[in-house]
């Protein structure tokens, strides 16, 4: 909000509503965060997102009686990929205890301690430095706060599937089946509410 309120444009008091569209379009205006803090955010947010589910499930099953320990050792330890900026990271989580994790890329071991908070945040301690977390996944990736910058990770998908990062109706489609379509070369109509 800060690096928008400093803009020229908006001291100048010449803005509408195509303005801030295109702001957003050409991401003009962003906090940037190191994409090596990014990519351990993401780690941990989704580390911690699979402990917590596997857990339900294993309560889950407790509950209907049933009462093998077998998925409790992919609780423990498992692979965290996640792709940001062209770059694969490839962490293993290790489950040390009630929200203590261990994750290691590369030969380092970074100890992170995590604390929900009731807005399901999450609160980090990280080799000693603190940080807060949210991220929710959306149908084209992760979107993560990270000490409040906003900070989005696609989903990384096939190459030859088309996507839009908007919700809306097919008018028209503008190449023909089997046709190469170039980066940047329209390929649909679709007709969305603004809000």
């Amino acid at each position: 909000l800060i690096k928008l309120l400093e803009t020229k444009e908006f001291k100048d008091n010449t803005i509408d509503t195509s303005w801030l569209d295109g702001i957003i379009r050409e991401k003009s205006v962003s906090v940037l965060v190191d994409p090596q803090t990014v990519a351990l955010s993401a780690a941990i947010y989704k580390a911690h997102s699979q402990v917590i589910s596997q857990t339900n499930d294993f309560i889950e099953s407790l509950n209907k009686g049933q009462t093998s320990l077998q998925s409790l050792a992919s609780m423990l330890s498992f692979p965290v990929e996640i792709t940001y900026d062209n770059v694969k990271y490839s962490f293993v989580a290790k489950l040390l205890g009630p929200q203590y994790f261990l994750l290691k890329i590369n030969g380092q071991s970074i100890p992170v301690r995590i604390r929900e908070q009731p807005d399901k945040s999450l609160l980090c301690n990280v080799a000693g430095e603190n940080f807060q977390l949210f991220g929710q996944d959306e149908a084209l990736g992760l979107r993560m706060k990270i000490n409040g910058a906003t900070v989005m990770i696609p989903t990384v998908y096939n190459p030859s599937e088309l996507r839009s990062d908007v919700t809306g109706k097919i008018v028209r489609f503008l190449q023909q089946d089997r046709d190469f379509v170039e980066k940047d070369e329209p390929y649909v109509e679709v007709e969305a509410m603004k809000m």
